[in-house]
């Protein structure tokens, strides 16, 4: 049976919070900063009741309940084009033995809601993922996040209004941490600190995204609770340290022994580890050592492909944005994923995984193959986006020289008690304090037009973007075809099937 909008009950059930813009959320990731997600007042002292009855979630409600909604999101949900599900049944939920009174009560509350179509509730989320923002430990080579960083400081999310939640998240089945890395921010840190302490939230599941490297700082609070870590871990050793900058193997595979020893004399054992593997160029010869490390401790796993969300010095990681670069500097990259393949075949826990990366290296076979004249369109637009790239490399240095100029020339303004038009706005991008007005005067000329640099550059960036969504428009086609033919339609890119 087809799912339809109004099956939906993330807006009855699940809340993110964002940082972002002082603080937005949305009912699922696909409502994210900086276009999808709703303003709310984390400075301003709105409750997480007023939070969850704002107008525009309302407003989301009536728009599901009645299968026709108004929100761009909504419509191109990823959900519905590949016929998944919206999540666990509520019925499911309500149905568990664990749950506290205050949760069942509050599932309950839900479900009446949902099948009553209602806009204002008066139940809780069940479901919360705070995303505390993008500061990290690490420099990893494929992560969007460091351009995030050095474009705009996110924020983070507010400790002190999160923890007069308590009554709210004590009603919730999964409570998900997030960033960046969670356990480095110190709001995130904080959280976890005061969730994992509080004994009235002791049976609510919750769940790190981390990459595990400083998992030991909480550790200690970690026992009697119900916690799943969902660890980033995308090669093994060496290869692990040259994806993951600034990690180390061991101390990661150190405290993930550590969970498991608190997980083995813990009863009723409610904690679980997943890995969570990005697949990248440098990692792929570490993946069979990888899996092997896993399927020893009988961990979750999981795989998907890198994702291009703007243009970074990790373009040519990507194997589905670069299969030829990959077939160049990783000539066995065949027998990498068969070899992969062949050891979660051997487990009999391993099945569904297995599957899961046979469809994915399909998936690249079919690329490389050419597939329904897919491959004639592909590289034309490849070469011009690599060139675009290494165009943007060239401003970007230019830009940096011309920064630095201008650096100088207003340092020395500066000292001269001189004030020109403009200085203020240029002084704060070059990361220099603002002056006072001072003496006026015309030596605007002398100070190198670096803004113009960073326009071009900007232009370029734009340009990719654009040639991205155009050849994303043009393969559309082409990769519903191809799914159909293999049978993996529900795997493929989100962006690719637009």
């Amino acid at each position: 049976m087809a799912l339809n909008f109004s099956d939906c009950t993330n807006p009855w059930t699940t809340l993110l919070l964002y940082p972002e813009q002082g603080g937005c959320i949305g009912p699922c990731c696909h409502f994210a900063p900086p276009n999808g997600a709703f303003p709310f007042g984390m400075k301003t002292g709105e409750s997480l009741a007023q939070v969850w009855n704002s107008e525009h979630m309302q407003q989301l409600r009536r728009s599901i309940a009645t299968g026709k909604p108004h929100f761009d999101t909504c419509r191109t949900c990823p959900t519905l084009r590949f016929e998944s599900n919206f999540g666990p049944e509520l019925t499911d939920i309500i149905s568990q033995t664990s749950l506290s009174n205050y949760q069942i009560d509050n599932a309950k509350a839900a479900l009446s809601h949902f099948k009553s179509g209602d806009s204002e509730v008066s139940s809780f989320p069940l479901f919360y993922l705070l995303r505390f923002g993008c500061g990290c430990n690490l420099k990893c080579i494929m992560c969007n996040h460091d351009a995030m960083r050095k474009n705009h400081d996110v924020g983070s999310l507010d400790f002190e209004w999160l923890n007069r939640q308590e009554d709210a998240f004590k009603k919730a089945y999964i409570v998900t941490v997030t960033g960046g890395e969670p356990l480095f921010i110190k709001s995130g840190r904080d959280f976890i600190s005061w969730f994992l302490s509080n004994e009235k939230l002791r049976g609510v599941d919750f769940h790190i995204c981390t990459n595990g490297i400083l998992l030991d700082t909480v550790m200690p609070l970690i026992k009697n609770h119900n916690v799943t870590l969902e660890v980033s871990i995308d090669s093994f050793g060496e290869l692990y340290e040259r994806i993951r900058v600034g990690g180390s193997w061991k101390r990661l595979a150190d405290n993930i022994d550590a969970f498991l020893r608190i997980k083995e004399g813990q009863k009723p054992n409610n904690m679980l580890v997943r890995i969570h593997c990005t697949l990248t160029l440098t990692g792929l010869p570490g993946l069979p050592d990888l899996v092997r490390w896993t399927a020893e401790r009988k961990l979750g796993l999981h795989f998907a492909f890198m994702e291009i969300r703007e243009l970074t010095d990790s373009f040519e990681e990507s194997m589905l944005d670069h299969p030829r670069w990959m077939r160049q500097t990783v000539p066995d990259w065949g027998h990498l994923f068969k070899q992969t393949i062949s050891i979660l075949e051997q487990e009999d826990i391993y099945k569904a995984e297995a599957v899961q990366l046979k469809t994915l290296y399909d998936q690249l076979v079919a690329v490389l193959n050419d597939l329904h004249g897919f491959q004639v369109d592909r590289w034309g637009y490849e070469d011009r986006m690599h060139a675009l790239w290494r165009q943007r490399e060239v401003r970007q240095a230019e830009y940096r020289h011309l920064q630095e100029q201008c650096k100088q020339a207003l340092l020395f303004l500066n000292r001269k008690g001189i004030f020109v038009p403009e200085m203020e706005s240029l002084m704060l991008s070059c990361g220099l304090p603002a002056m006072h007005e001072g003496k006026t005067d015309t030596l605007s000329s002398g100070i190198p037009d670096y803004e113009e640099q960073l326009r071009r550059i900007e232009a370029l960036q734009y340009e990719v973007v654009e040639l991205r969504n155009q050849r994303d428009n043009l393969m559309a086609s082409r990769w519903r075809k191809l799914g159909q033919k293999l049978g993996i339609a529900k795997t493929l890119p989100f962006e690719m099937c637009k």
